[in-house]
């Protein structure tokens, strides 16, 4: 399967990739309980994300432990406008 780059302007529920980034942020930081702004998904958590939310593609996100893969699904699944 071939990795897809992130980026550019796609659509989701109206917003742009910036604007699902900076959202997917906020849900990080209330997720982790740190301030609006101070957290933000290191960028292969985001392409995760971007490729469960704004591409709808399935991910199996395989990483050491304490990487973030439950961040990566708990903040896709804020993101999904059925979990809204």
């Amino acid at each position: 399967m071939e990795s897809s780059i992130v980026g550019g302007i796609g659509l989701h529920g109206g917003m742009d990739t910036l604007e699902l980034r900076a959202e997917a942020d906020t849900v990080l930081a209330e997720l982790v309980g740190a301030p609006a702004g101070s957290a933000r998904l290191r960028e292969d958590q985001w392409q995760a994300v971007a490729a469960l939310v704004e591409e709808r593609r399935r991910a199996l996100v395989v990483q050491r432990t304490g990487w973030g893969k439950s961040a990566v699904y708990f903040v896709a699944t804020e993101l999904f406008p059925t979990s809204r």
